[in-house]
């Protein structure tokens, strides 16, 4: 079947419909609907994945080569703890929860670093995990945008076994040793999952905002980089 080539500006337009979806689903995790951070690793995959046959659409817009926000703190081969680099470990009336850190900067890090390379979440079996491997483990995989009956282990433990070693049940919190694993129903209180790929949203929100402009004449349309 023959193929038309958009036009530059047809992608734009492409480009916003797709950041004010991942922006309202944002809006839906945080008023509770937490089931919809696999809709947000839909967004984030089709923004930011590059492969062989297939460009991201920022890419494809020639506007990824900018420093992204990173909130993460730094990982630390010498620590034996999980880290969950992207999140807050909250207590409120409701008990403990897993919270994204929102407007929090700690950095500004090339897109191939905090994309692929930054380690934003290890586990008590020493796995790590970047900001790649969540967004597409779960795009691809677990619910996104297919389910695979088969996935890898070590992102089964982080989500359905509990491998983080924090198991939240409201007003309690139990805390496995290394090497442990604590058992639990798959929810987005005691996996680290979701709030991590809330805060990945935000961290791109964030960076569009404060580095993109698209200013439009006319029928015409160009992207102004801050």
């Amino acid at each position: 079947m023959a193929k038309i080539e958009l036009t530059f500006k047809e992608l734009v337009e492409l480009f916003e419909e797709q950041m004010d979806l991942l922006k309202t689903h944002c809006k839906s995790y945080d008023s509770g609907k937490t089931s919809i951070y696999k809709d947000i690793a839909v967004k984030l995959r089709l923004l930011l994945r590059e492969t062989k046959n297939q460009k991201s659409l920022l890419k494809q817009l020639n506007i990824d080569d900018f420093p992204f926000i990173n909130s993460g703190i730094p990982y630390d081969p010498d620590n034996l703890l999980p880290t969950s680099a992207l999140l807050l470990t909250c207590f409120d009336e409701n008990g403990w929860s897993y919270k994204p850190c929102y407007d929090r900067q700690i950095t500004k890090e090339s897109f191939d670093y905090w994309w692929s390379k930054q380690i934003i979440l290890t586990d008590i079996n020493n796995d790590k995990f970047t900001r790649e491997e969540i967004v597409l483990n779960i795009a691809d995989t677990f619910g996104g945008a297919h389910v695979d009956p088969q996935i890898k282990v070590p992102f089964y433990n982080i989500t359905i076994n509990n491998s983080i070693g924090i198991n939240l049940q409201g007003l309690s919190a139990e805390f496995s040793m290394i090497g442990d694993t604590i058992s639990s129903d798959f929810d987005a209180i005691n996996t680290p999952i979701p709030p991590s790929l809330r805060q990945i949203a935000e961290e791109l929100i964030r960076t569009i905002e404060s580095t993109i402009k698209i200013i439009k004449e006319g029928d015409s349309v160009r992207i102004v980089i801050d």
